[in-house]
């Protein structure tokens, strides 16, 4: 979820601080969410989801990673 976290959140424009400033949280706590170091709350996952334009299952689901180096 973290990286769904970020991703959504920088697709929309905000930073931290817009993001915890919406969800009357501290930056410190959307930090704690994008690293992982915590999981939100469902009333903050649904909080997010609806500011960020997406919903709660696509913003708990982890990003498909793509490779980094071009495959042989």
């Amino acid at each position: 979820m973290a990286n769904s976290i970020r991703k959504y959140r920088e697709a929309a424009g905000l930073t931290q601080a817009e993001l915890a400033e919406m969800l009357k949280n501290s930056r410190q706590s959307i930090v704690r969410y994008e690293t992982g170091a915590s999981e939100p709350r469902w009333a903050d996952i649904t909080a997010m989801a609806s500011i960020l334009g997406c919903t709660p299952t696509e913003l708990m689901a982890e990003p498909e990673s793509t490779p980094t180096q071009p495959l042989p």
